[in-house]
């Protein structure tokens, strides 16, 4: 008759014998390797994983940077464009045109001040063609004002 090697025991006594079995391995494992001179080191994969993503974009070129991202989000912010070129981006219905407008939205919703897209982008559009010199910035503060 073959056996079981949980017969005579209940399966909570079976699992508890099992655990100390594989603990007591695990540390004569660790003990061997120790003495022949290997350590044991826990890492952090997402530690190596962003001290790999640092050494990648260090050794990219800002001309890289520049072909994948428009201007502000290199050297600015989508705020900093001025009213005419937004109102040529609106025309083009280029990307610029929807950074722009999205971040008018999100400023004020940061500020507190949440409005309606089509609200906003009509509202904006008329500040800018009366005010072509201003930023953005100064056209969602001028919305909030009023």
């Amino acid at each position: 008759m073959n056996r079981s090697p949980t017969d005579g025991l209940s399966h909570k006594t079976w699992k508890r014998s099992m655990k100390k079995q594989l603990a007591s391995i695990f540390v004569l494992c660790l003990a061997a390797g120790m003495a022949h001179g290997n350590t044991f080191e826990l890492s952090d994969p997402a530690a190596e994983i962003m001290e790999e993503y640092q050494e990648y974009n260090k050794n990219r070129e800002v001309s890289e940077v520049n072909e994948n991202y428009p201007a502000e989000a290199v050297s600015g912010t989508a705020g900093d464009t001025v009213c005419s070129e937004y109102l040529v981006y609106k025309q083009e219905q280029s990307q610029r045109y929807w950074s722009g407008l999205y971040w008018v939205q999100g400023f004020m919703e940061g500020a507190g001040d949440p409005h309606d897209t089509s609200e906003t982008a009509s509202w904006i559009e008329n500040y800018c063609h009366e005010h072509p010199s201003d930023s953005l910035t100064q056209a969602a503060e001028s919305f909030m004002d009023e």
